[in-house]
Formats: C-alpha cells, structure tokens, sequence
C-alpha cells in the first residue's frame, strides 16, 4: 500500500511536534497540556494510522532547525504538509487507479468491437467456402452427366455408323430372262423378238435405276445420321472437356478458399481470446481495488488513510485556532472525524460495472459452441475424379475454448490441431489433340496462307493456338496488320488484328467485343484465343500464359475460311509482316492448363 510505513514511526512522528514545540521556548507550561492532548485523542481514536500521517508529513526536510517559530507556525507548517505529502498523494493514488478501470473498461469495449467484426469477416469467408463447395459439387453432377451424355453418344454414333456401314453396297439382279429366240426363216419374227427384248432391258434398266436411286437416297439418309451423331459427340465431348476443366478450376478455388477460411474462423476465436483476457485483467483490477489490506489499488485502504489523515489535519488546525491554553477534547474529535468524508473529498471509483456487464453478455467468455454461416460444413470427398454424391453437408458448430480450460490451449479444436488431408488436387488433363491442324500451303515452314477450319463454328466454344514468329513485322509498321481471321469478311467473325506503330491490337470479333491494351509482340512463340460460349468470356495467352480475359462476348463465324496473315481484300492495309508456322483449332474452350500445353505442342513444329 502507497505510504506503508514502520510502526516504530509513530512515536517519532508526535515527538518531531514535541521536539519542535520544545525546542522554539516560546511555548508556555500551559501549552503542553493542549498539545499532548491531540496525541492522546487520535492515538485512542486511530492508532498508528494517525502516528504514519504525522510520520510523512514531518520527515527530515519538514522543519529547518533554528529557526525560531511559534508552536502555532510550526502545527499550520505540518497541515500543509498533511495536505501536500500525504493526502493529494492520496488523491493521486486513486486517480491512477480510476484511470486504470477507464483503460481496461476500453481495452474490453474495443477487444468486443474487435470480436464482432472478426465474426463478421469469419461468417464471409464461411459462407464464400460452403457455397464454392456447393458450386463445386454442383460442376461435379455436371461433369457426371456430360460424361453419360459421351457414353450416349458414342453408343448412337457407333450405331447410327454401323448401320451406313452395312448398307454401303448395293446389288440388283434381273428376275426376268434375258435372253430371246427367234424363228429366223419367218420374215420379221426376229425383229420383233428383238424388239420385245429391249423393251424387257429398257423395263429392267428402269427398275434397277430405281432400286439404285431408293438405296442412295437410303445410304445417305444413314450417313447423315452417322454425320449427325458424329457431330453430336464431339459436342458431348467439348461439353465433358468443358465441363470437367470447370469443376477442376471450381475445385482450386475452393482450395484456396479453405485456407482462409480456417485463417478467419481462427482470428475470430484469437480475437475472443483477447477480449475475454481483457475482461480477465477488469476483474483482477476491480477485485484489488476492493481488498482491504491490499496493493497499491485498494480503495478501502486509501479511505482509512485518508480518515486518518483529514482528523489529524482538522484536530491541527482546531489546536491553532483554539491556542495553547486551550486543549481541543473528544467533541473536536468527534467533529473531525464527521467532516472527512473520502466519497467526497477524494471520489470513489467508477468501476463502470453497468457497462462492463453489457460488455460481457456481448460475445459471451464460455466454453460454448458457435455457429457460422448457416451452421453447416462440407465434407469433400478426396481423389482425382470424385463422385458428386459423396460431397456431405453436416452440422458445423464448433466449440470455443477459453484459455483456462485445461483440456485445450485455447480457441477452437481445428486451430490447434494439425490440418486435416487437403482434397487431391484435380488431375492435369491429358493433352487435347486438335480438331483441325492448319499449316503452311508452300514449302516453307513459316509463312502466310489461307486454310480452312473444318467447320463453320458459328458460335460455337472453340481455341485457336498459333505459333508465329514477329522478327520481320516492322515492315509497314504504320498499316494494320491482319495476323488471323476465321470465317467471313464482316461482322461477327474472329479476327486478330496489329498495329505495329502504336502496338494496339483488336483481337475479338469483327465489329464486336474486342480484348486491347495488350503488347502481342513481346511473344515469342505462340498467341492463343479461347472462346467459352457458356460463360461468354474470350481470353487471350502469350507463350502459354493469360494475359487478358474479356467478358460478355459472342461471335457469329458463318464459314469456315482460316486466313493466317493474309489480308485477303483488304487492299489498303496489310499482310502480316511476320510468318505464321500453323494454327491448331480446338472445337472446345481450353483450360488454362490445356493451354500451355497446346502452345508448348505448337512450338515445337
């Protein structure tokens, strides 16, 4: 406690009055009685607490030895130094303390305010996580289906084909004789057999023409249905190829969305932590300042004290008013011990326990379960190619652990524990072979030509991969440059477009949507495009990796001309001035992955 001092000081204290008294000679045989007797009423009344307040306020420095003063000087000195060394060291001690409560009050209100937006951030990330799970899980079905589609498919295509096969061939045979006879030695009679038996040839002709033109019109009623389910595997499959890079880029995403989720839910549970320590070190604080005998926060201590105190300065100053032939008695004590008053003339604490208590039903400190997002988790299932079936929602409140609890180290089980397995990454899909492979007409392995895509693609997902050289595509720089166009010279075609001279590029469609702002020519091996008609997104790779995606794009391709560096018609601007080594077209939207792979395949012809 702040001023504690030793027992023995009790009596040094009276008698530094006593010495002072003594030592001045002014003061009269009746003055002692009055003197002696405030001693005698406050030691009776306070014991030692009255003997440490004259102890501190008389130390060494309190008189200066030969001065010669009058008792009454030397009691209004001491009453000074009541007031100085011990009572606004008092008031001081309780200001400190109150300040203490002030700051560990703000520390729990902005721990509090810390721990409902930690759980805001947390219930994000959770409910950013459950539904990529979802979405995940919901690519997956998509991926299954398309893949039943393929089967389907290719089980139709493989009839539809079989039975064209059977019926390539055709064969016709006369059922009626060919043959004639006549009777040459009557006039005429062969001529007439003869012309009966080319009118039987002109009738057979006719019935084999028309048997021959029945089984075309059959053949190729069944090649075009074999056509037809051709086509439409190669759909199902860009569905399938589709279908599953969405659910392998669905499922990196989710990856990565795990991990800071767990990273939220935990900076939650740290952040309760600390605001349930705060609240920890209020109590500790409040108790202390409760405790009698206590530290240097006791309140009931400083109160006694300062009891001690306010009588012992107010019977000082009764003893001057009164003189020294007049002894202060009981009733002055009486008097003075009613006038201190430490609630207030010193203030007690404000503990702010009201709004502690508002705190604290805030954000609980209990060992208790929480509940984020919806209260649900996902199980996701491991391996490559997982079933959707065996994604598992299930109940997720975990339980929060305090500090104390023994059987933890604090927050939830999750954030101590090692990681669980992480779901097996998506498998890196095998190398799509290409649709159509588009190379140079001429001798040359680098050049500019006119190709053709395999197919009118219309609107169709597809990626165009080319590998191309930019070394000698200076030359008419100040002209734009066209390096690939697919289908018709208007709108709605694809084209890729340069301008050398401002480096600007409209790569997109013709008199559409376009991806721009990007330098083309630091490529030094391959430009590719991917369409995704699903998503309506068109993304542009330099040597393999993305540089640009664009959003909201469609194309409308209405033949399938593949001009690589030709200009074609247009005569007042210009070829590409580089040289094109080939065009590899897939009839589907690559991933990312299947990208590089494609550009590291096309850079190697």
């Amino acid at each position: 406690m702040l001023f504690k001092t030793v027992a023995s000081s009790a009596a040094l204290g009276w008698s530094c009055v006593s010495a002072g008294r003594q030592s001045i000679g002014l003061v009269s045989k009746h003055a002692v009685p009055a003197v002696d007797a405030i001693g005698s009423l406050l030691g009776e009344a306070q014991g030692e607490g009255f003997f440490d307040v004259i102890h501190r306020a008389s130390g060494e420095d309190a008189f200066t030895p030969g001065v010669q003063e009058t008792l009454a000087d030397r009691l209004r000195e001491l009453i000074q130094n009541i007031d100085g060394k011990v009572q606004q060291k008092i008031k001081a001690s309780q200001a400190a303390t109150q300040t203490k409560v002030d700051n560990a009050v703000s520390a729990i209100q902005d721990a509090d305010g810390a721990v409902t937006a930690g759980k805001q951030t947390a219930d994000a990330a959770d409910e950013k996580f459950f539904k990529c799970v979802a979405a995940e899980q919901a690519k997956r079905k998509e991926a299954e289906d398309a893949e039943k589609s393929l089967t389907a498919s290719r089980s139709n295509e493989n009839e539809a084909c079989q039975l064209q096969q059977d019926n390539k061939d055709f064969a016709y045979a006369a059922e009626k004789d060919l043959g004639f006879k006549c009777d040459l030695s009557v006039h005429g009679h062969c001529e007439g057999e003869l012309g009966a038996y080319k009118k039987t040839l002109e009738a057979i002709e006719a019935e084999a023409l028309a048997a021959l033109a029945a089984e075309q019109k059959k053949y190729k009623a069944l090649k075009a249905a074999c056509d037809d389910q051709k086509q439409l595997r190669v759909k199902a499959q860009s569905a399938l190829t589709s279908s599953e890079s969405a659910w392998a880029t669905q499922r990196k995403t989710c990856q990565g969305l795990a991990a800071s989720r767990t990273t939220a839910l935990c900076a939650f549970g740290s952040k309760m932590q600390s605001k349930c320590a705060a609240e920890a070190s209020y109590q500790a604080l409040v108790a202390a300042s409760q405790k009698a005998k206590g530290d240097d926060d006791s309140e009931p201590d400083r109160a006694e004290e300062w009891k001690h105190a306010a009588t012992a300065k107010c019977m000082l100053a009764k003893a001057v008013e009164k003189g020294t032939d007049v002894p202060v008695n009981s009733a002055d004590l009486q008097a003075c011990a009613a006038e201190a008053s430490f609630g207030t003339q010193v203030g007690n604490l404000d503990r702010k326990e009201d709004v502690v208590r508002k705190l604290a039903s805030s954000n609980m400190c209990s060992n208790r379960n929480i509940t984020f997002f919806n209260g649900q988790a996902w199980t996701v299932p491991l391996g490559a190619k997982p079933k959707s079936s065996e994604y598992i929602r299930s109940s997720f409140t975990p339980v929060f652990h305090l500090v104390d609890d023994l059987s933890t180290s604090g927050n939830f089980d999750f954030c101590s524990a090692p990681a669980p397995p992480a779901p097996a990454p998506a498998p890196q899909p095998d190398v799509v072979q290409p649709d159509v492979e588009s190379r140079p007409t001429t001798k040359k392995k680098c050049d500019i030509y006119v190709g053709n895509a395999g197919k009118t693609l219309g609107g169709e997902s597809h990626s165009v991969v080319m590998a191309l050289d930019f070394t000698d595509s200076k030359e008419n720089a100040h002209k734009r440059q066209w390096i690939l166009n697919i289908g018709q010279q208007g709108t709605g075609a694809e084209h890729w477009l340069w301008h050398p001279a401002s480096g600007g590029i409209q790569m997109g469609m013709w008199n559409g949507p376009q991806i721009g702002g990007v330098d083309i020519s630091k490529a030094k091996h391959t430009l590719a495009t991917v369409y995704d008609a699903s998503s309506k997104t068109y993304s542009l790779y330099i040597d393999g990796k993305l540089a640009k995606t664009r959003g909201d794009f469609t194309l409308n391709i209405k033949n399938s001309v593949l001009s690589a560096g030709d200009k074609q018609g247009y005569h007042n601007e210009a070829n590409f001035n580089g040289c094109v080594s080939g065009v590899d077209l897939y009839y589907s939207a690559l991933t990312a992955e299947q990208v590089h792979a494609a550009s590291a395949k096309l850079q190697a012809i």
